[in-house]
């Protein structure tokens, strides 16, 4: 797995801190009264916390491999047929499917 991060390799790092800004935040504020009232809100505020993990875990792994674009399909190495309106489309022409 070869990282490219590309366009942008800013943008991943703006969305991780766009997620990840305010669950620290309410884990900071929140974090005496969710330890103090029981097994099941340590038990939530610790689901928060593995789950900000893993989401910035596949965030950059994501961000890291997705190639961009999909070609779509290759009517040449098919073999398949590809009508004429295909074809011959230039920037201008319009194409109904």
């Amino acid at each position: 797995m070869i990282p490219i991060f590309r366009p942008k390799p800013w943008a991943s790092v703006g969305v991780f801190f766009l997620i990840n800004i305010p669950v620290v935040a309410f884990s900071a504020l929140a974090f005496d009264w969710f330890w103090s009232n029981g097994i099941v809100w340590q038990v939530a505020i610790c689901a928060v916390w593995y789950l900000e993990f893993m989401t910035s875990v596949f965030l950059f792994r994501a961000a890291a491999t997705d190639p961009g674009i999909i070609p779509g399909r290759q009517w040449t190495i098919k073999g398949g047929y590809l009508p004429d309106k295909y074809l011959n489309v230039s920037k201008s022409a319009k194409v109904a499917y």
